[in-house]
């Protein structure tokens, strides 16, 4: 059961980890990152909220280590997909994207799919 709650956590911080690159990337305003590469780059790789998603990667890779040598690769790595519910009502609520009845259907298919997998 720890293992499953792991994997959820390692879920949720894969979650975190691509809200806080999504929002520093906004606060670097960087809209072509070509143009005045270097410092753009110092915009972006010395900005916190990219810093703290890569750092929540890390976490996150950190706990698939543990969670692969527990768990069965072919029961755990369907739960990663939960990734797409989570982003997907996250970036509604807190980047207010627009997100279509056909992207939700798709996802709920997702999750259908994750739960049939954690059932078995």
């Amino acid at each position: 059961m720890i293992y499953i709650i792991l994997l959820l956590v390692s879920v949720i911080l894969g979650v975190l980890a691509q809200l806080s690159l999504k929002e520093g990337m906004v606060r670097a305003g960087v809209e072509n990152l070509f143009k005045d590469f270097f410092n753009n780059l110092k915009k972006i790789y010395l900005n916190w909220f990219v810093i703290f998603g890569f750092l929540a990667y890390g976490a996150t890779t950190l706990l698939w280590i543990v969670i692969l040598n527990n768990l069965e690769l072919s029961f755990a790595y369907p739960f990663v997909a939960l990734n797409y519910f989570f982003v997907a009502l996250m970036s509604k609520f807190v980047f207010k994207e627009h997100i279509s009845v056909q992207r939700w259907a798709s996802i709920g298919i997702i999750l259908l799919g994750v739960i049939m997998v954690g059932l078995s």
